[in-house]
């Protein structure tokens, strides 16, 4: 992505009566012509609605979603005082956008020092970023990996879902979209409900994918109803849902089942307290579902399986520390 940006400020919509997802609409098509057009991966669209200002972004690329790199330059170098915001990825999961409306009087005067200004931080994103990608990292980097510590995934009881659940309760198509919002991927992790994945919930309540032949290799169910809701009691976050976009969550809950392992599941594993980290595991390369961690903001574990070493994860620190026990030899 780096240098391979349009910016455009003063994009002033005239526009009465229209619906939020008919402006996202207008912006994504504008966007995606700008793209094409010149061959960017990333479009930035900065304009006004009436009295409110907003941006758009577009990328164009599974290397960057729009999401995490929108609050990478808010963080940096914007500080706009954000009301509200909607993020998405299309079908294929290669390309996302960003769409956020502002407060009046947010944000930096726009003018060709600013435009200068936001390549200069996407320039340094785009270098500041370590990028794994699962299918090689062992072979590249085994003999420093095999001197890492092996953590086992301990024998607790955790809440599961059934996607397929899901699918039958909203009279789903296959190819209608559920995505949930995880630790590691903000921007959300889109799954078909067609597809063939487990919806598990992490020991914070934090829900993430797992394929279903992965799942029955390593969990058994236990029980439903009660016992899922005494899980769920420690739980830091609500573990929700969402369908082909809409705001209105699925209470992931309703449909939990609750299972334990058996059999173990060992990583290597390595604390990580500094710098941006895109993991792409064997299963998401070429889309934009990695594992996302911003190291400085809140510490990870990256982690490889050692029976499959294709897998390798982020895992936040303090769901790490509750999930998972050092190997004793």
């Amino acid at each position: 992505m780096k240098k391979n940006v349009k910016i455009i400020f003063n994009n002033k919509l005239d526009i009465e009566n229209i619906e939020k997802n008919d402006i996202i609409t207008i912006l994504k098509k504008q966007a995606i012509n700008i793209c094409n057009t010149g061959s960017f991966d990333c479009c930035i669209i900065i304009g006004q609605i009436k009295k409110n200002k907003y941006v758009f972004l577009l990328s164009t690329t599974y290397m960057t979603r729009a999401g995490d790199l929108f609050r990478y330059l808010d963080k940096h170098l914007l500080h706009f005082e954000i009301e509200n915001f909607e993020e998405g990825t299309d079908r294929m999961k290669v390309s996302s956008w960003y769409f956020t409306i502002l407060n009046e009087e947010s944000g930096k005067e726009m003018n060709e020092p600013l435009k200068i200004d936001i390549e200069k931080t996407i320039d340094e994103y785009v270098a500041g970023a370590t990028v794994i990608d699962g299918r090689t990292y062992y072979q590249s980097n085994a003999d420093e990996i095999r001197q890492l510590p092996l953590y086992n995934k301990k024998s607790i009881l955790r809440c599961y879902v059934n996607v397929s659940d899901i699918k039958k309760d909203y009279g789903l198509a296959d190819e209608d979209v559920i995505t949930l919002k995880t630790l590691e991927n903000e921007s959300g992790v889109a799954l078909k409900a067609g597809g063939n994945d487990i919806i598990m919930i992490g020991s914070k309540g934090e829900p993430y994918n797992m394929p279903k032949m992965k799942f029955q290799e390593l969990y058994q169910e236990v029980a439903k109803g009660n016992l899922a809701a005494e899980v769920s009691d420690e739980y830091e976050y609500v573990p929700n849902a969402f369908i082909n976009g809409s705001e209105k969550a699925v209470d992931l809950l309703k449909y939990a089942y609750v299972c334990t392992s058996k059999k173990k599941n060992v990583v290597y594993a390595k604390k990580v307290t500094d710098g941006i980290y895109k993991v792409f595991s064997a299963r998401i390369a070429g889309t934009n579902q990695y594992y996302y961690g911003v190291a400085d903001e809140r510490p990870f574990y990256l982690t490889v399986d050692k029976d499959d070493i294709t897998s390798v994860h982020i895992i936040d620190a303090d769901a790490f520390a509750k999930s998972y026990e050092m190997v004793v030899s």
